[in-house]
């Protein structure tokens, strides 16, 4: 009967406590964990609605017609508020550890990459090592080569020259043993010291020629530097003539300027005496 007369005053809507709890705790959620006791977090909860005109009774929560519409939308509204929350912090956390994620495996890549190089730079700076010690072994070994082979062919070309000129002195030795090779070899000798002999006497009348030719044409050459002096002596004499003959018309010329301006001067004195 309490319930007809409450449904009758206005009260369409009954919630038992756990139902209300469970379905609007979002209002408060820390006071509904702490808090043991229904009708007081059943309270609290309808206080933190804004919500008036409320019965609580014994195992049940009575509620106005749209109470509970209004409580469902603002549930709803925490709700959204809270996923969004909820969403938006999922998203930082993920993006940060994406970021952590992403900043860690490109320091993990820039060092692998970075000791990748360095191994590389390592091993083409050994390699290149290992070439120039390899080219200057090599080129060591091969001069090293060379000058033993050089020795050893020098060696054998001396002997084999030493040997040449030992059988062409054995030969030459048997053919200085013979007379007649001597006796040409006298007459060529004797052939060659005239044939010089006459040479020399070819030379000393070409010479002599070209001493006499030489004297010829410094006398030649005396004589015409002495009549080049004596021209330029008369040369001088007729300048030292002319620059005389120059001066003394010069002094003639002063001699007849300064009578003739004598003349003027008195000519004009004794005009000036005849004026006054």
């Amino acid at each position: 009967m309490e319930a007809i007369r409450i449904s009758m005053a206005g009260f369409p809507t009954r919630k038992p406590f756990k139902e209300f709890i469970n379905r609007f705790k979002i209002f408060a959620p820390d006071e509904v964990t702490k808090s043991n006791d229904d009708i007081k977090t059943s309270k609290m909860l309808l206080e933190k609605a804004n919500l008036k005109g409320y019965q609580i009774g014994k195992t049940k929560v009575f509620l106005r017609a749209g109470q509970i519409g209004r409580c469902r939308y603002e549930s709803r509204k925490r709700e959204v508020a809270t996923l969004r929350i909820q969403k938006d912090g999922r998203m930082f956390v993920k993006r940060k550890a994406f970021k952590n994620l992403a900043f860690s495996a490109i320091k993990i890549q820039n060092g692998m990459r970075g000791m990748a190089a360095r191994n590389e730079y390592r091993y083409k700076r050994r390699e290149t090592t290992a070439v120039i010690l390899q080219t200057q072994c090599r080129q060591y070994l091969a001069q090293h080569r060379y000058r033993t082979l050089k020795k050893a062919t020098i060696t054998t070309q001396s002997f084999w020259r030493a040997r040449l000129a030992r059988k062409e002195l054995k030969h030459l030795r048997l053919k200085a043993k013979d007379t007649d090779t001597l006796q040409a070899a006298k007459s060529k000798l004797e052939k060659e010291v005239e044939e010089l002999t006459w040479r020399l006497q070819v030379e000393k009348r070409i010479r002599a020629g070209l001493e006499e030719t030489k004297n010829q044409e410094n006398a030649k050459w005396q004589s015409v530097f002495k009549e080049m002096q004596e021209q330029s002596e008369q040369t001088k004499e007729l300048l030292h003539k002319e620059v005389e003959a120059a001066k003394k018309e010069l002094e003639e010329a002063r001699a007849d300027k300064e009578a003739s301006s004598k003349e003027i001067v008195d000519k004009l004195t004794t005009e000036n005496e005849n004026l006054k």
